[in-house]
């Protein structure tokens, strides 16, 4: 509730609700990127530039799990999970949400 009343920081906070069973969707942008997981499971993809192939096994992320990652990396989260959203906050050094 305070993010944006206080002074100072570069940094963006955002909670992020990927619905049972979606994606993301592929995205990349500048800076990095710190996910906590707050609720459920996903699967954390980090895709090579040029193909959709990704550069390791997705990572497992849940609950209480954390992930740091530069975001000029394609990345995705997937929730694999029929009947459950995965929630997270994302914190990251440059803005993307309005």
């Amino acid at each position: 509730p305070y993010s944006g009343k206080l002074p100072g920081g570069r940094l963006d906070m955002t909670p992020v609700v990927i619905k049972a069973g979606q994606s993301s969707g592929v995205v990349k942008h500048n800076g990095e990127e710190v996910l906590f997981m707050t609720q459920g499971e996903i699967e954390l993809y980090l895709y090579e530039d040029s193909r959709d192939e990704t550069t390791t096994q997705p990572l497992i992320l849940k609950e209480g799990d954390t992930a740091h990652f530069f975001t000029s990396i394609r990345h995705e989260g997937k929730n694999r999970n029929p009947n459950q959203d995965a929630k997270f906050l994302v914190i990251r050094s440059s803005k993307v949400f309005p």
